[in-house]
């Protein structure tokens, strides 16, 4: 990683700060972006119970299905992709946090042969408002950022806890390792992911992705993801570093492919922070 990336990067920390003792509503920098996995040594890099915490599934229909992404970013709102809850026919009906395999409500692994780390229940959520940006154009990766207000306010956990923004810009230049995370689907044509996916991620110029869709702009990021892949159901997730063991989120999923290597577009998290802030609320 470059000289300039680090700069940017640990300069978001201080502004941090500052916005978030104007603003409430954010959580404070001491506490966001920490999570437990962090704190212990682990024999490989394959994805564990209580990695991303702040991970969290929009559920739609009365069945209740995971169709987009989204990240907890205080006590009461979660940061996702506009298209994802603009739809006046099908929006989102509730969130779930704290989840791992969708498959059980009660998630186990085994950290060592005689032991098991076993998660709390998964949390699903009301919501009581959608928040799409007024400017987004659908099919467009300009403005495709929203917010979801809960119902309630969210207990944090080892399992449930919030990411922290990143507020400045970072300088990306060369090839650089960023995270997404999701519960999308697996590949082209191939059924959703069971388990929280853990997806490594590199920059790469914006050019990239005009050359693939529309109206990609400077508010944009551009990645092509490795072994792992985004896709259908990962939309609205967040692009993640982790600088010094606290995990920040710098973009939103909004336009990609299930193909590997193809690039992806993210929302630039820092050119929306006024809008966030001016729409969060206690």
């Amino acid at each position: 990683m470059t000289v300039s990336v680090l700069i940017g990067l640990f300069g978001l920390l201080s502004s941090a700060e500052k916005a978030t003792a104007q603003n409430k509503s954010l959580i404070n920098n001491n506490y966001c972006g920490f999570q437990h996995t962090d704190d212990y040594n682990r024999d490989d890099d394959n994805i564990t119970i209580d990695e991303f915490p702040w991970m969290a599934q929009l559920l739609f229909t009365s069945q209740r299905k995971t169709l987009c992404t989204g990240s907890l970013i205080s006590y009461r709102y979660v940061l996702t992709a506009a298209h994802c809850i603009i739809s006046k026919t099908s929006p989102p009906v509730a969130v779930r946090l704290g989840d791992f395999n969708t498959t059980s409500d009660n998630d186990c692994i085994d950290t060592t042969r005689f032991s098991k780390q076993c998660s709390d229940p998964a949390k699903e959520i009301e919501i009581e408002e959608l928040i799409p940006n007024p400017d987004y154009v659908r099919f467009s990766p300009d403005s495709d950022i929203g917010l979801i207000r809960l119902s309630a306010n969210v207990e944090f956990t080892d399992y449930v806890r919030p990411i922290c923004l990143a507020l400045n810009s970072l300088v990306l230049t060369g090839q650089h390792q960023f995270v997404t995370s999701g519960w999308g689907r697996i590949g082209v044509g191939q059924k959703q992911t069971e388990v929280k996916k853990k997806i490594i991620a590199e920059s790469v110029p914006l050019e990239r992705c005009r050359e693939k869709y529309w109206k990609v702009s400077d508010k944009n990021l551009c990645v092509v993801h490795n072994e792992s892949r985004i896709c259908s159901g990962d939309n609205g997730g967040p692009l993640m570093v982790s600088i010094k063991n606290q995990w920040h989120q710098i973009g939103i999923l909004s336009i990609g492919d299930c193909r590997s290597r193809f690039p992806s577009g993210y929302v630039k998290v820092a050119d929306y922070i006024d809008w966030i802030i001016q729409h969060m609320r206690k």
